[in-house]
């Protein structure tokens, strides 16, 4: 009431101060919520972070178990082409194969990396 000056009409000042409480109000509630969405948003972004991570390493680890059963010129010819991302023709001049060899044996190696990791899921 010490707010009211009596130069408009008391249901003005009283509308007016009302409508101001309300605003007032509503900011604080979308303050609220939109700290409360971002603490969820971050916790959850979080949570799938680290369940990424964990995944990537289990992924790492079978990847490189699944390496180690391979032959070791079928070990050879994946480190060289996937991992080092050598050209075909690197690889032929260094293993001394045709390319054509290397492009064989890069298919039938990436099929067994495959059959040894579908087995692996399996038992």
């Amino acid at each position: 009431m010490s707010g009211f000056r009596g130069d408009a009409p008391f249901e003005h000042w009283l509308a007016t101060l009302t409508v101001s409480v309300c605003y007032d109000y509503l900011r604080r509630e979308r303050r609220h919520r939109e700290n409360l969405a971002f603490n969820v948003e971050t916790s959850d972004r979080a949570d799938a972070a680290m369940e990424s991570s964990a995944s990537a390493r289990r992924a790492k680890e079978l990847v490189d178990w699944a390496m180690r059963q391979l032959e070791a010129e079928d070990h050879l010819i994946i480190t060289l082409l996937e991992l080092e991302e050598r050209s075909v023709r690197e690889i032929a001049a260094v293993t001394g194969w045709g390319e054509s060899k290397v492009k064989v044996r890069a298919f039938r190696a990436r099929a067994k990396l495959k059959q040894i990791i579908e087995d692996s899921h399996e038992a």
